[in-house]
């Protein structure tokens, strides 16, 4: 969900460069409300694939094959990028290579350690394989990729793509915390790796000292 979200400012900007082109947007299943309502693509599709880490993402290879084939049929792109620069575990590499494009982009497999040992072979796919720094900010990173194939980035801000509906339903929900007078906070506790969760109690530490210093209320994402 993650990447989904900060590669926004990518597709928003693919489309500056590339205004007559169609657009195709792949995400992984779970997420294709994220981009469901994007103004910048032609079309969505949803892409769901059984992760087999010990696999190296190959485990990724059957579902690819059958998207290929009941989604391109004998459409053949023109470019095919992968902002992602972390492991491939879902088979975006794999989609590029099978989908018949005729210029892949990404990053290299030795972009980390760990991406050299699991997707090792996968820069052979791909007609640009490009290098970024380790502590690049994610948006950055993306837009770069982009300044390589020889376009140029406006604006760095991500997007969420949300309706009417959407709107309605959280603006109900937050109306009776905006009536206490204060800020409404939100926290994301969520993380996909441990390590990377911050520990619940001092998220209660911050919500408990906003509350007293600002009057603010909390709601949890």
């Amino acid at each position: 969900m993650g990447d989904v979200v900060m590669n926004s400012a990518f597709v928003r900007e693919l489309r500056g460069n590339a205004p007559t082109a169609r657009i195709r947007l792949v995400v992984r299943q779970p997420f294709l409300p994220l981009v469901a309502h994007c103004p910048h693509v032609d079309a969505v599709h949803g892409l769901e694939v059984s992760v087999v880490k010990r696999l190296n993402g190959l485990g990724a290879l059957p579902a690819v094959r059958r998207f290929v084939r009941d989604t391109l049929g004998d459409e053949r792109p023109d470019l095919a990028v992968n902002p992602r620069w972390d492991v491939d575990f879902y088979g975006a590499t794999l989609l590029q290579a099978l989908s018949g494009a005729r210029s892949r982009v990404g990053y290299t497999e030795s972009s980390t350690p760990v991406k050299a040992r699991i997707n090792r072979g996968y820069d052979r796919l791909l007609t640009l394989a490009a290098r970024s720094e380790p502590g690049a900010h994610a948006v950055g990173r993306s837009l770069r990729l982009l300044e390589t194939l020889g376009g140029t980035v406006e604006d760095e801000r991500l997007e969420i793509w949300l309706t009417a509906a959407d709107w309605a339903v959280a603006d109900r929900n937050i109306a009776p915390l905006r009536e206490a007078g204060g800020p409404v906070v939100a926290y994301a506790l969520g993380a996909s790796r441990g390590r990377r969760r911050w520990p619940a109690e001092r998220f209660a530490d911050v919500a408990s000292n906003l509350r007293a210093q600002h009057r603010a209320s909390a709601v949890l994402v």
